[in-house]
């Protein structure tokens, strides 16, 4: 009787140590791991502003084109390094800056030029365009894009 007792126990301890380092090396893998899901701002390693840009120089032309309804239906827009900005989440890495134009340039969406009329309700629409430069520290990968926000301000 005491037999089958003490191997109840021992079982039982068993069980719980087996379930502990589980549970353990779960946490652990959890807790070692550097990527994180907050945003941190200028403090980019690899892609820093420079190297966007030097990298942005390399692989597009001088002005990057934006489809526009004009007669000639291209506006060019080239990136403002001087007010880039940097920051990362987790493996990406990314430059963010403003777009300048020759000009004034107002970004609208099909469904948004139809829902409005330009002329009379130019003071309620805004946008904001930005290129974006990203690089997967995993793959190295980098791309770029251009990422704009239109705000419809209905009162």
């Amino acid at each position: 009787m005491k037999r089958k007792t003490l191997k109840r126990k021992i079982s039982i301890v068993g069980i719980l140590v087996f379930v502990s380092m589980i549970v353990y090396s779960c946490w652990q893998d959890e807790w070692s791991s550097n990527v994180t899901d907050e945003v941190i701002f200028d403090s980019n390693k690899e892609l820093t502003i420079a190297k966007a840009e030097q990298w942005y120089n390399a692989t597009n032309s001088s002005a990057t084109t934006v489809r526009s309804l004009s007669a000639d239906g291209r506006i060019p827009a080239k990136p403002n390094w001087n007010k880039a900005k940097e920051s990362r989440k987790g493996d990406l890495e990314v430059v963010e800056t403003t777009l300048m134009t020759s000009g004034s340039t107002f970004f609208m969406d099909n469904e948004t030029k139809e829902k409005y009329e330009l002329q009379d309700d130019l003071d309620k629409i805004y946008n904001v365009a930005r290129m974006v430069i990203l690089k997967n520290l995993e793959t190295g990968e980098i791309y770029n894009f251009i990422m704009v926000f239109i705000v419809l301000m209905i009162i």
